[in-house]
């Protein structure tokens, strides 16, 4: 299976999801650069991609990296900041990755996300 099915089978099944939801992959050598906007907001005029995730999977070292989920504060606490950690968690699963590096100072999202501490602000999921 192709890596733009993997990614919008898995994005599809969160409750952010909404069918305007924009997704881009972007396919390299040895990279796949994954872009993630939901067009989910409170208002109308909120609408415009006010949030989501990007991230990286490098499938010569096996691994995801450099992860950014970016959520307004009228998205936060509902839950959706999980449901897109575990999209790219099943993304990652599904294309043969072995971890996530995370590196972010929200450690108490992080902690909650079951990420263990290696050092600093870097955490990793082992897959």
């Amino acid at each position: 299976m192709d890596i733009d099915t993997i990614v919008h089978e898995e994005f599809s099944k969160m409750s952010l999801w909404m069918p305007l939801d924009a997704i881009l992959v972007s396919q390299m050598e040895q990279q796949c650069r994954v872009y993630y906007w939901t067009i989910k907001g409170q208002r109308p005029e909120e609408t415009l991609y006010p949030g989501g995730y990007n991230f990286i999977l490098d499938y010569k070292r096996n691994e995801s990296y450099h992860g950014f989920i970016f959520l307004p504060d009228f998205l936060r606490g509902r839950g959706y900041g999980r449901e897109l950690v575990e999209a790219r968690i099943r993304i990652c699963k599904r294309t043969g990755m072995k971890k996530m590096i995370i590196e972010s100072t929200n450690h108490s999202f992080w902690k909650h996300m079951g990420a263990k501490k290696k050092r600093g602000c870097i955490y990793e999921i082992g897959l």
